[in-house]
């Protein structure tokens, strides 16, 4: 815990702290530097409105160059030019303008920068990083330097029609399946080598009593760490980094988590993530994740506060490269793009499109207890024994398809046995016993998303090696997806025989 100090919110005001967004809901904080000030986005229309009052001109134009540029210290920005084709408010000054944001790619270094929304009636979802061809509506002072922009809000039909012509995104995956993240070509963002060391900044926040904000922080490295069916791995290397105005958006060589004020309300916080360009995929290489101190943190449901492990969980899905999800159907889903600031805590678990996007960012297989995935067909069956829980996983991914698992078990000719089967909440997966021929014998077969499936197996005149296979049905991304649960147990023998 520390101690605030309201004058450092005046002092920081002076440094101008601004705001901007980046693609899939991320966004950028950063000082002046040199002169040249960060354009911010416009996040709720109570800015909106006092934006156009204070604005000299206010233009509507569309992005024609996009550039990244690197300072002395190392820190990344991205500049774009606007072409102005209509004046809204005021004067055409010049036909070109830009905007400068933290963040962006030069080289084979990047930084992204991802932002926690609060929810609210005046907050308004984030634009995309800017790209050729994306309309905006910006507000200009009277030295012509960019104050603020928002994405037009009439331009979707536009950037759809140049999607149509071969402009790519920069997510591949849709939100149909519960996540997304960040995607070029064939090169995803992810960490190379495992466990993420993390340190805690020790100041914490002044909101909450003692040292519980940063075991709180620690609590939602867990929950993404408990998942036993991906790869990630979390070392806490304990407390003793500090974040300041001065480091907390250059690399330091630590990935550090700590409290800084912004300078406003809106986000809640931000994750930093500095990454290089690898052979297939892009290196994460250091991460910082701040909490907006201008808010007032909690530990659990407080009206009117932000709970400390609710937001640090779909922060750290940033760390992984876990985009926010837009969609109305996820918003249950940890990373959706913005949370209430009214007490919430539902977000401190995880969803079936955080437990997905999980395993597909870093998969591991553990089938049965293998250390591996479990074989697709008859013959490459894995061998299971009786009276044992066993755990595996199915995947339906754009790139690497896992839909089915063979397990094997040897039975006698006077085995009677159950085989029960218990998918994920969200999953349909189906339950099959073929005899030691390789015949189909019997089947449970429910259409119903985390229905159980038993099979009861008598193979009297039988014996040897009786195969399992549990499988899912469908091509959906979401129903496809997920871990299952089963076991092989005895059955009573009939009256007669005992």
């Amino acid at each position: 815990m520390r101690y605030k100090k309201t004058t450092r919110i005046y002092a920081f005001a002076i440094f101008a702290l601004l705001l901007s967004v980046s693609c899939v809901a991320a966004a950028s904080i950063g000082t002046e530097l040199q002169g040249d000030k960060e354009a911010r986005l416009i996040t709720d229309s109570k800015t909106l409105s006092h934006q156009a009052e204070v604005a000299t001109n206010v233009y509507s134009g569309r992005v024609v160059n996009v550039g990244s540029i690197i300072d002395e210290q190392g820190r990344i920005f991205t500049i774009a030019d606007i072409s102005i084709n209509v004046v809204l408010k005021g004067d055409l000054t010049s036909q070109i303008t830009s905007i400068k944001y933290l963040g962006g790619t030069v080289g084979n270094l990047g930084l992204t920068v991802d932002m926690r929304w609060p929810a609210g009636d005046y907050a308004l979802p984030t634009t995309f990083d800017l790209q050729l061809g994306q309309e905006l509506i910006i507000f200009v002072d009277s030295d012509n330097n960019v104050l603020s922009y928002i994405e037009n809000p009439f331009a979707s039909s536009i950037r759809s029609s140049l999607l149509s012509q071969g402009l790519q995104p920069t997510t591949a995956v849709t939100e149909a399946q519960g996540y997304a993240f960040n995607w070029n070509a064939s090169q995803r963002h992810t960490w190379a080598y495992l466990p993420i060391c993390f340190t805690l900044d020790p100041d914490g926040t002044a909101d909450v009593a003692g040292t519980s904000e940063l075991t709180a922080v620690r609590d939602a490295f867990s929950t993404w760490e408990g998942d036993i069916f991906s790869g990630i791995d979390f070392y806490d290397n304990g407390t003793g980094v500090h974040l300041t105005y001065d480091n907390y958006n250059v690399e330091i060589d630590c990935n550090v988590v700590g409290w800084l004020d912004f300078g406003y309300y809106d986000p809640a916080a931000a994750t930093l993530n500095w990454w290089s360009d690898g052979a297939g995929f892009y290196n994460i290489t250091e991460t910082h994740l701040l909490f907006n101190d201008r808010y007032t943190w909690c530990i659990g449901s407080v009206s009117g506060q932000c709970d400390v492990q609710n937001i640090a969980t779909h922060e750290i899905g940033h760390w992984l490269r876990l985009q926010d999800l837009y969609d109305d159907e996820n918003s249950e889903q940890t990373m959706y793009w913005r949370e209430s600031d009214d007490g919430e805590t539902k977000r401190r678990s995880l969803e079936y499109g955080d437990i997905n996007g999980a395993h597909y960012l870093y998969p591991i297989e553990n089938d049965a207890g293998s250390d591996a995935d479990a074989g697709n067909s008859l013959g490459a069956a894995n061998t299971v024994t009786k009276g044992y829980w066993y755990i595996g996983r199915m995947c339906y991914f754009p790139s690497h398809t896992d839909t089915q698992d063979w397990f094997k078990i040897n039975l006698h000719s006077t085995d009677r046995v159950m085989i029960q089967m218990m998918p994920a909440s969200w999953a349909n997966f189906d339950l099959e016993v073929y005899d030691p021929d390789g015949i189909l014998c019997a089947f449970s077969r429910s259409a119903t998303e985390g229905e159980t499936e038993y099979v009861a197996l008598d193979p009297t005149g039988a014996a040897g090696y009786w195969y399992i296979r549990i499988y899912a049905p469908d091509s959906d991304p979401i129903t496809s997806s997920g871990a299952y649960t089963f076991r092989i147990s005895n059955l009573p023998l009939p009256l007669s025989e005992e």
